[in-house]
């Protein structure tokens, strides 16, 4: 299917008849390139072509309602909606091949709004002739075998809604999504929801014995384990991945507190526990010098002559000791005495001196004490001491500065960032909070998940032994156990392919040889892994913004080179993220090649200059939406820019 021609009446900004846009390419021309600054239309061009074609299908709605009209008002031309009658509408031109003949179809599809009610009218024209309502009817039916609305949805790549993705680190599920489209593998899905529906009907009917009931019923209980266990590790996975950009947000934020001169919580109460060390040091210090200067610089003062006055009394001692000899020898006798008299006469050497001091014993105990006290003074350690205590108290004055300038309330931009870090803080404690209930919850999941599957294997068993082929339940059950294994076979393969045609793309498109040489997309949860020239894994979340684009554009450009669609396929402003180099190695590698019919929506800063000559010689046709703010309207010039 190639769609030919587009006709606006009166929608978005779209006013009057003659809004006509000739798209029609063919495979050396296959781009259609239109400008026009943001809100000029474009947007508006890409919701007319669903909506002309499909009507309430588009909105994934069976039949007319409020529902239905409320988005008609939202494309309707705003100042044409407010008339008391108006009129709006699409005409659709396209080309399909059917029975190896090429016909053209025309859908006009068209409302009438008076006051708040809608009505709405759909002719269809094959070649030159009008369809009557039986046949309209069979070619919608027939397009949405071939182009639903969902297929339109994901041969889009808009830029603005891609780097969302990236920031919102969404990029497993809108990969999921698309190929999931792309390569029909929800019509599995769909087929298994019917076979069940059928068997839940006959189950009501009671057509069924009692073992195939206890079957059935044990594997929905698996199935609702299976889904509890889904969704459990689904918001674990959620959890998970804010916790991993809160934390990288929590560095940035403390790196830039930092370098505002800032301290965080583990620097400050380091600071503050080495600001109460230095102020118990220094106490300690001042006490130790406060009693030298009370007790103990006395003796230091005088420590020669108390040196000299201990020496003396030393001297003294024996000749205090021979004036009680006479009286000892009086009462022990003379002979008992003789050797201690002479070894007195021998101490006190010259004993005509005269006793100068005539010490005590308590005074010779003093005097030893203080001489004991004066022998440990270190003066070297006081000197010491007291330098410590200067540098402490230089110390003690900076970290109290900086202290205080953190948490000062006029500095406002660390007081904004302090409240925004302590915020993300308390965040990440909620979360592992979370993440450690949820771990349990996934557990506890997980072992209902076996037991189920331990009773469901059970039963299933039993019933294979008695194997009744003819019967429905037992043919829809062996359906389901094909279509099951079909399917992860069939994920896998597509799988496999998009991820190594992927890289072989990425490889073209970044201007980084061999930075990524393998690529796997898990098959349950669309996680996509990386790997370098060197077999090592590399974590998606270091690669840029830009990286992360140019990725994605290149597992897109696989599946739809895989998927074999090759329908029209639309570019939504997708080089705001990407540098120079590869805004053109993407314009040439990935938007010029990736179908067959290109549409283009550009701003004036992007498809310009040397990217307008990559893409010249493949353009068919230019456009250039002019939008008149005062009228509301936009006119289309067929230029560009």
């Amino acid at each position: 299917m190639k769609i030919t021609k587009i006709k606006l009446h009166n929608i978005g900004p779209y006013i009057g008849d003659n809004n006509l846009f000739d798209i029609d390419v063919n495979k050396k021309k296959n781009i259609i390139l239109i400008g026009g600054k943001n809100g000029a239309g474009k947007t508006t061009l890409l919701n007319s072509i669903k909506t002309g074609l499909f009507g309430t299908y588009a909105y994934g709605l069976k039949t007319s309602s409020n529902l239905y009209y409320n988005s008609l008002n939202k494309i309707f031309n705003y100042v044409e909606s407010k008339k008391r009658i108006s009129y709006f509408g699409i005409d659709i031109e396209f080309v399909l091949i059917e029975n190896y003949i090429e016909n053209t179809y025309l859908f006009s599809r068209s409302w009438k709004k008076v006051g708040d009610s809608i009505s709405e009218t759909l002719r269809v024209k094959k070649n030159d002739s009008y369809l009557d309502d039986e046949e309209i009817e069979q070619i919608q039916t027939k397009l949405k075998e071939i182009m639903p609305p969902a297929i339109i949805n994901t041969m889009l790549f808009d830029g603005e809604k891609i780097a969302q993705i990236i920031d919102e680190n969404q990029i497993s599920e809108y990969l999921k999504e698309i190929i999931n489209i792309n390569f029909n593998l929800n019509i599995f899905e769909k087929m298994e929801d019917d076979i069940n529906f059928y068997i839940e009907k006959e189950k009501s009917r009671k057509t069924f014995t009692a073992d195939e009931i206890n079957l059935i019923e044990y594997r929905n209980k698996y199935n609702e384990a299976q889904k509890n266990l889904k969704n459990l590790n689904d918001v674990y996975e959620k959890y998970n991945k804010t916790a991993t950009e809160q934390n990288f947000k929590l560095k940035n934020l403390l790196k830039k507190f930092e370098n505002y001169g800032g301290l965080n919580d583990k620097d400050r109460f380091a600071m503050r526990s080495y600001l109460e060390l230095l102020e118990n040091n220094r106490k300690q210090n001042m006490a130790t010098i406060k009693e030298f200067l009370e007790d103990d610089v006395v003796f230091y003062l005088n420590a020669d002559r108390i040196k000299h006055i201990k020496s003396e009394i030393e001297k003294e001692k024996p000749r205090i000791l021979l004036q009680y000899v006479d009286e000892i020898s009086s009462l022990l006798g003379e002979d008992s005495v003789k050797k201690i008299r002479k070894d007195l006469h021998n101490l006190s050497g010259n004993s005509d001196l005269e006793i100068k001091y005539h010490s005590t014993p308590k005074l010779n105990k003093l005097i030893d004490d203080f001489f004991s006290r004066f022998k440990k003074l270190d003066t070297e350690q006081l000197k010491t001491i007291l330098k410590s205590t200067r540098n402490d108290l230089n110390n003690t004055k900076v970290y109290k500065q900086i202290i205080g300038k953190n948490e000062n309330a006029n500095s406002k931009d660390l007081q904004s960032l302090l409240k925004e870090i302590k915020g993300i803080e308390i965040s990440l404690e909620d979360l592992k909070s979370k993440i450690k209930d949820i771990e349990k919850e996934i557990k506890r999941a997980s072992s209902e998940v076996n037991s189920a599957f331990i009773e469901l294997e059970t039963i299933e068993k039993k019933l294979d032994v008695e194997k009744k082929e003819g019967n429905s339940f037992f043919i829809a059950r062996k359906i389901l156990k094909i279509s099951e294994e079909y399917q992860k076979k069939q994920t896998t393969n597509c799988l496999t392919k998009i991820a190594d045609l992927a890289v072989k793309k990425f490889d073209e498109i970044n201007k980084k040889e061999n930075y990524i040489t393998k690529m796997e997309i898990e098959k349950d949860s669309y996680k996509i892994t990386l790997y370098d020239n060197k077999g090592i894994e590399k974590d998606i979340t270091i690669l840029s913004a830009g990286e992360k684009q140019l990725l994605i554009a290149a597992i897109v450009w696989s599946i739809f080179k895989l998927s074999d669609r090759n329908n029209i396929f639309t570019f939504d402003t997708p080089l705001a993220r990407l540098d120079k180099e590869n805004r053109a190695l993407f314009v040439e590698k990935i938007l010029c090649t990736i179908s067959d019919q290109v549409l283009i929506l550009s701003t004036d800063e992007e498809i310009v200059g040397d990217l307008y000559k990559i893409v010249k010689n493949h353009l068919s046709k230019t456009y250039t939406l002019i939008n008149d703010e005062k009228e509301g309207k936009t006119e289309i010039k067929e230029a560009y820019f």
